[in-house]
């Protein structure tokens, strides 16, 4: 029993010392805005935007979905996250700037929520020791750098929900054990559930909760075993369930990602994730500072197991489970820290499967729980605090209290700097791209966001002199690693061709594109461009007519061939072309429009002004029926001028988007 101390006396101030550190550490994340991802999860998610009324869609769909110019993608199921931020939606309105402020703001307390969980279940793992021996772990966990980006990317608050189930379901199951009701271990399936729905890092607790029972607790092994089996039974259904009423799953993966989803060399598997693992392990302990926002190929180059890191990364990681297994029943607490962090880790090795992105700091949230538990007890045994001298203010516990809180300022100041990196996409680029030249898709991402802002800006962006300068470095770089990368070919054409005018680059890059992904549309869309603005007519109806042996409804090929045609005099195709166009959207006014404009260039104003007043019944067009108000007014048809009048009138403001 714990004697009545200083710390017993303060206990119930704890939780709101927590959210106030939470805050502290977190607070410059409110004024951020949308960063990295955030369209998978936000309300900027068209689906996520539909407030409650939308949950049922949730449930029901992919965690991503998206058909265009990269063809198709359906993948995941992840529905919980997107729940609360739909719930938000339906809470707080459509006004996008409080709604930004409000996710942070929940995503930091729902932060500040897991370490109180955390420090729940620490209290009961670490019953025998001083109940500031879990505040220490939870305080250590809480001020940790690396969290940052899950805390300050709200895509990422995905993975926050995911640990608060996989701790909520481990405090279900102590409190089961403690008392023997079942009601616990149904809580606990369901918290777990819940945790799953969020994101799938929470398998590895499939391994931890026994662990933490047989370490922590006296259950009996048939009960254990009893336990790991409902789990297990709970995760085949959490896999299987889902496929009766979700689509099938597409998710090609690329070299880009990760060079070992097409290296499926057992050596260079092991040798390449005992690199990465010996990243994490420097990261964590040494250099938490240094993050970035993707890494990818080529910033961990895949090598055997004869390399040299990989053999000392190898030593480390066996060395650190030896010590497990020496200290299993001398020293529990080191061997559940270390065995808790190789086992979280393991998920995100990629000797297992391949992880999307080599690695990221997200990838250590769960597993830096084992590290914390491991640094608070370092903190101890340097300051040689005994267990019953904490917050007693003995000498040893108030020297273990400043090299915590020495430790908590060093981190403070780190999180803090990193957070204002997450205050959008230009910034975070920014922020990381000098120490990513070796990321293929880092360096295209960077230069692909110039590019995106400046023809699709709200307002679009006057490109400068420095900002082509910037894109072609950064598309350059990544093209040196991978020469035949087609997002980089692809949009560094584009700057060629639509900014520089220089189709000759721009052609070349295109058909390099096209020969990297010849079923992807994009490329061939603006090779056919290009083809135009080189008057070379008949290649642009070849590049046109390849899209649509693809996509046979891509409304942009159709339109552009038909152009084509026109621009050669062949008016019959191009006339055909957009009936065609008619016949696939029967409310699109673009195809009348067009035709309208044949027959204008024809000298045909009559069935010019016949197409355009189809084209008014189809749309609301403001300038189009002021136009043809005009005409009929010329000709002294009063009634049609007022009637388009009217119509122009009816259309102002109205935005017409195609798609």
């Amino acid at each position: 029993m714990v004697p009545a101390t200083f710390f017993s006396r303060v206990e119930r101030y704890i939780p709101l010392l927590i959210i106030l550190l939470a805050f502290i550490f977190y607070g410059n994340t409110l004024k951020n805005g949308y960063s990295l991802d955030d369209e998978l999860n936000t309300h900027i998610n068209p689906q996520v935007a539909g407030g409650i009324k939308a949950i049922p869609d949730i449930l029901t769909s992919m965690y991503y979905q998206e058909e265009g110019n990269i063809g198709k993608l359906s993948f995941g199921y992840r529905p919980l996250t997107k729940i609360t931020f739909a719930i938000e939606a339906s809470l707080f309105g459509n006004n996008p700037k409080r709604l930004l402020k409000v996710s942070h703001f929940m995503n930091v307390l729902l932060y500040a929520l897991t370490i109180l969980i955390l420090l729940s279940v620490l209290k009961k793992l670490f019953k025998a020791w001083h109940p500031a021996f879990p505040l220490m772990i939870s305080l250590l966990f809480l001020a940790h750098p690396l969290h940052t980006e899950v805390v300050a990317s709200l895509k990422n608050r995905e993975e926050i929900l995911s640990l608060m189930g996989g701790l909520g379901a481990l405090y279900f199951l102590l409190r089961y054990t403690e008392t023997n009701h079942w009601k616990y271990l149904v809580f606990s399936v369901l918290t777990f559930i819940a945790g799953y729905l969020s994101k799938s890092s929470i398998l590895t607790f499939l391994i931890i909760y026994p662990l933490s029972l047989y370490f922590f607790t006296d259950i009996k092994h048939r009960k254990l075993l009893i336990v790991t089996a409902i789990f297990l039974v709970v995760l085949l259904a959490s896999q299987i369930l889902p496929r009766l009423w979700l689509p099938d799953q597409i998710r090609p993966t690329e070299l880009v990602e990760n060079p070992l989803f097409m290296d499926h060399s057992l050596s260079h598997r092991i040798g390449t994730g005992m690199v990465v693992l010996l990243h994490y392990l420097v990261q964590m302990i040494l250099n938490p500072a240094d993050m970035a926002f993707y890494y990818g190929f080529d910033m961990f180059p895949v090598v055997g197991i004869t390399n040299v890191t990989a053999i000392m990364s190898l030593l480390i990681h066996i060395g650190l489970f030896c010590v497990a297994v020496w200290q299993w029943n001398k020293q529990k607490v080191i061997s559940y820290a270390i065995l808790f962090y190789l086992v979280t880790i393991s998920m995100y090795s990629n000797i297992i499967v391949p992880v999307v992105g080599i690695a990221a700091e997200r990838f250590l949230f769960i597993p830096s729980i084992g590290f914390c538990i491991a640094l608070a007890l370092g903190i101890m045994r340097i300051s040689r605090t005994r267990k019953e001298n904490w917050m007693r203010f003995k000498p040893d516990s108030l020297y273990a209290s400043t090299l915590m809180i020495l430790i908590m300022v060093i981190y403070a100041g780190i999180t803090i700097n990193r957070n204002a990196d997450w205050q959008d996409l230009p910034t975070l680029y920014k922020a990381d791209i000098p120490k990513l030249e070796r990321s293929v898709k880092a360096n295209t991402q960077y230069a692909g966001n110039i590019l995106y802002t400046i023809f699709n800006g709200q307002p679009p962006k006057e490109p400068t002199r420095e900002d082509v300068r910037t894109m072609l470095l950064h598309f350059n770089r990544a093209l040196k690693v991978q020469p035949d990368y087609y997002d980089a070919l692809n949009s560094k054409g584009s700057i060629y061709s639509t900014l520089l005018g220089e189709q000759d680059e721009a052609i070349r890059l295109f058909l390099l594109a096209t020969k990297s992904k010849p079923k992807i549309t994009a490329a061939w869309i603006n090779l056919g461009y290009s083809y135009i603005e080189k008057g070379n007519y008949n290649k642009a109806i070849e590049a046109y007519e390849r899209v649509l042996e693809l996509d046979p409804k891509r409304m942009k090929a159709i339109f552009k061939l038909a152009e084509v045609y026109q621009k050669k005099g062949e008016i019959s195709e191009a006339i055909a072309l957009n009936e065609r166009a008619m016949q696939m959207d029967t409310a699109s006014e673009l195809p009348y429009i067009n035709i309208g404009n044949y027959f204008l260039l024809a000298h045909d104003t009559a069935m010019a002004v016949t197409w355009w007043q189809k084209a008014v019944e189809k749309q609301p067009l403001e300038q189009l029926s002021r136009n043809l108000s005009l005409h009929f007014q010329r000709i002294g048809n009063q009634e049609k001028a007022e009637y388009y009048r009217r119509k122009a009138d009816e259309a102002k403001g109205v935005v017409i988007i195609h798609k």
